[in-house]
């Protein structure tokens, strides 16, 4: 029996749907242990996370305007770029207060890119 090609895709949004959910949602579990390896205070951190969900609410008004206006395509690149460029700041940042900023941006557009449309 052959299996419908449209039920392989709904199963793989699943499984990357769990993964980035059960990273996003875990963060309590790292808090202490990052904060550790880190030297920085759990409340720097947890601002950190907390500035990054607001980001994500706000940032799908956003992404969900650029997706009507110029299309998936043009919005998933820019979304794409974007990512890259926050988690290489992020990776050179050493100071806490600094961290947060560039976690806001590529937070609103992941969201965002993973639930509109």
């Amino acid at each position: 029996m052959k299996i419908f090609y449209g039920w392989v895709i709904v199963a793989v949004g699943i499984v990357v749907g769990c993964i980035g959910m059960g990273g996003l949602m875990s963060f309590g579990v790292f808090l202490q242990p990052m904060s550790d390896s880190l030297g920085w205070s759990r409340a720097g951190i947890a601002s950190g996370s907390t500035v990054a969900f607001l980001g994500m609410g706000a940032g799908g008004f956003l992404w969900g305007s650029l997706y009507d206006r110029y299309g998936a395509r043009v919005v998933v690149l820019c979304g794409g770029v974007l990512e890259g460029a926050a988690l290489w700041l992020r990776a050179a940042r050493r100071v806490c207060r600094y961290s947060w900023r560039s976690t806001v941006a590529p937070s609103a557009s992941r969201w965002a890119r993973s639930t509109s449309r």
